[in-house]
């Protein structure tokens, strides 16, 4: 049901909802109150290149919208958690919008089973390198000196998928 609500809803008026909750949730951190009040909140934005279900929504609509909610999300110090499809991973304007602590952070909250370390100290081209690790095995990594790249471990069978993936967005 809830999902027959989105499908149905147009991308303005989405818009409109997003504005609403973020001022309703401001504005109830406005009035004076004898106790501080916690105010928990969390975006989760799953992210994509391309919409396939609207063809107005268009690659740049999509980013326009995300990059809005990210000034709004560090304008009022909310939390937000970015779901990014692989194909919007590997467009520049959103590798713009993450910073190395974002995604460390986010890696970091996967589980209680997730570590970082720095493996490769002892080499001096890949001693920046931050790998991170659940139950062991490595799942991503990049160079904590040259933060354009990161890596991310994938199933064999989706490689194929990825690629085109790639060609597609360039």
């Amino acid at each position: 049901m809830l999902w027959n609500f989105f499908e149905d809803t147009t991308y303005n008026d989405m818009r409109k909802l997003l504005v609403i909750l973020l001022a309703c949730l401001w504005m109830t951190g406005l009035g004076a109150k004898e106790k501080e009040v916690p105010r928990i909140v969390n975006f989760i934005n799953f992210i994509r290149y391309i919409e396939p279900r609207d063809a107005n929504i268009t690659p740049q609509v999509l980013f326009e919208t995300v990059k809005a909610e990210a000034d709004a999300i560090h304008q009022y110090g909310f939390k937000g958690t970015w779901l990014l499809q692989y194909d919007a991973l590997i467009d520049s304007r959103y590798q713009a919008l993450m910073n190395i602590e974002d995604y460390r952070d986010y890696c970091l909250s996967l589980g209680a089973d997730v570590e970082e370390k720095l493996p490769f100290t002892a080499f001096h081209y890949a001693s920046g390198v931050l790998v991170f690790y659940v139950h062991g095995h490595m799942f991503s990594f990049f160079d904590c000196d040259n933060y354009g790249v990161i890596t991310l471990k994938c199933q064999p069978e989706r490689i194929e998928e990825l690629k085109a993936a790639i060609e597609r967005a360039q």
